[in-house]
């Protein structure tokens, strides 16, 4: 386990910042996982005009979720999310990044 590896752990097991989620797998498997939610603004520019929209996006440690994929389903304190797009890695290849909209 690298010196990267015991980080992202830290931050994920932080109850300052990670949150714990229930997984639904497009397979039906169930899983227990930690996540950090992040919400950005994000700007769309659309027939010339310019939004400004709100993003719901999480990260989910690929230990945890090595096949996170589209359509996958998320439980986060009780409210069901689906994740949209295909889920990014980071250049580690230690964490997923997920769009995600209510179910």
């Amino acid at each position: 386990m690298t010196v990267f590896d015991r980080a992202v752990d830290r931050l994920f097991a932080d109850p300052n910042l990670g949150l714990a989620a229930h997984r639904v797998d497009g397979l039906g498997g169930q899983s227990s996982i930690r996540i950090l939610r992040r919400r950005p603004d994000e700007l769309t520019t659309w027939g010339g005009a310019s939004l400004v929209t709100d993003a719901d996006l999480i990260e989910v440690r690929v230990s945890e979720a090595p096949n996170l994929a589209a359509g996958d389903m998320l439980v986060i304190a009780g409210e069901a999310f689906r994740v949209v797009g295909e889920p990014q890695r980071d250049a580690d290849r230690l964490v997923w990044s997920a769009q995600v909209s209510p179910a």
